[in-house]
């Protein structure tokens, strides 16, 4: 009877304690756009965030250092802000490869996707600022 019982309560202390730790990841790859995909030599700085919709507050983050295109990616909540936090849907999906003082963009809005769980989204780095 005790064995059943601690059997019983760990297996329902691990689920919750999954159901705590392991929260919605959201993945994907970024790719180069054709601007940049001829002459780039794996050098650089490649930040991966989340904001808000409104471009107001950052959610969650992360960075590469030389970067191998297509670069996959995975934010969870250990990249959020504060970290732990959960990483929820909609939100605009952002990345910026900083090279040579000159920056790549690309951004996308999760807003249209529906469902839970893991996504496979594909980010172009399509728009070059030149930053002074």
């Amino acid at each position: 009877m005790t064995r059943k019982l601690l059997t019983l309560f760990l297996f329902f202390s691990t689920s919750l304690f999954a159901n705590s730790v392991f929260d919605e990841k959201f993945g994907g790859t970024i790719l180069l756009g054709k601007d940049l995909g001829f002459s780039y030599k794996e050098i650089g700085e490649l930040e991966i965030k989340t904001t808000t919709l409104d471009g107001q507050k950052t959610l969650a983050k992360t960075n590469y250092s030389n970067p191998i295109f297509p670069q996959a990616f995975v934010l969870t909540p250990k990249h959020s802000l504060p970290m732990g936090t959960p990483l929820k849907r909609p939100f605009i999906l952002e990345a910026t490869l900083t090279v040579d003082g000159v920056k790549y963009l690309g951004k996308i809005s999760t807003k249209e996707m529906s469902g839970k769980g893991r996504y496979d989204v594909k980010l172009v780095l399509n728009q070059k600022i030149n930053t002074p």
